[in-house]
């Protein structure tokens, strides 16, 4: 029974570190590209999905450096810019209320 428990709550954590994941790269995605929320959060989650298609092979993933060697399977990065980072923050906060 506790061990149930332990297990949904890893769950519940994971789905929500997910959530907030694909909050902030959308959120990238929206400010750097102009994307629409929705087309942002559809195309993290697929590079997402795309990516635990690829995870096993080496031609497409290097383990030790956690590289993506597809441009299509790269999540844009976080801005370094204080306040893109700020806006970046701003946003991501709106897409994971709404997630």
């Amino acid at each position: 029974m506790a061990d149930d428990w332990i297990t949904e709550q890893q769950e519940s954590d994971f789905n929500e570190q997910m959530k907030d994941l694909i909050a902030e790269k959308a959120a990238i995605l929206i400010l750097k590209h102009g994307y629409s929320r929705d087309s942002a959060i559809n195309k993290v989650r697929n590079i997402l999905t795309a990516r635990d298609d690829y995870a096993s092979d080496p031609g497409v993933y290097i383990e030790d450096s956690d590289e993506w060697l597809l441009d299509e399977l790269k999540l844009p990065d976080t801005p370094s810019d204080k306040d893109k980072l700020a806006q970046v923050r701003a946003i991501a906060t709106d897409i994971r209320n709404w997630l």
